[in-house]
């Protein structure tokens, strides 16, 4: 049988039993983009059922350490390695603790 989008569940007599499917919705997210936040308390899409579940899982680490020993004031320094470069994207704004 054919996936339609629609998920069965059984949640009472009082609720309906077909909900729609948000899995493709938050399958894949990103520190940078919030679909789900984004569609929660849409007036067209109302939350009617009283049984509510909120995932909850870890983003990759926004945060690293400095590896870079030829920094010579760090007060002023623009530029320096870290350990894990792909945590960063261009145009991010650090702040270095310590």
């Amino acid at each position: 049988m054919a996936f339609t989008g629609k998920a069965t569940y059984s949640a009472g007599a009082t609720l309906p039993e077909i909900v729609e499917d948000v899995s493709d919705l938050i399958g894949i997210v990103s520190p940078y983009e919030t679909p789900l936040l984004d569609a929660l308390g849409d007036a067209l899409r109302a939350a009617t059922s009283t049984h509510h579940e909120w995932l909850e899982d870890e983003l990759l680490p926004n945060k690293d350490s400095i590896d870079d020993s030829s920094i010579a004031s760090p007060s002023t320094e623009t530029s320096f390695d870290v350990a894990n470069g792909s945590r960063f994207r261009v145009g991010d704004q650090i702040q270095v603790e310590g």
